[in-house]
């Protein structure tokens, strides 16, 4: 990911959806990489300043989502995923949960 985001030159923004037309990873639904803060890590790793005076280094944590999540972000918006995402507080590590917004089964 590092190789792709380095050659487009387009910084990642919380919000964002990395789309792929097949699974990411072999034997999972998951097609896309949604982009957020990384809220589980000390404010230190959130963000790097570097020595050199450039601007602020952000992280940002991709989480693997399914086609069906990656339409509910474009419907609903990234707000509302997020919500969903803390109110339901799937296991994120968890490459066969349940997917957010999908009623049932992944899709």
């Amino acid at each position: 990911m590092s190789e792709l985001v380095g050659r487009s030159k387009d910084a990642l923004q919380a919000g964002d959806v990395i789309k792929f037309t097949a699974p990411i990873l072999p034997g999972t639904q998951l097609t896309g990489l949604y982009c957020t803060m990384p809220v589980f890590c000390s404010p230190g790793f959130a963000s790097l300043e570097p020595a050199d005076g450039g601007g602020p280094i952000v992280m940002i944590w991709l989480i693997p989502v399914y086609e069906c999540e990656k339409a509910y972000i474009e419907t609903h918006g990234w707000r509302q995923f997020e919500e969903e995402l803390d109110r339901l507080d799937p296991d994120l590590l968890d490459l066969h949960r349940q997917p957010i917004g999908s009623g049932s089964g992944a899709q």
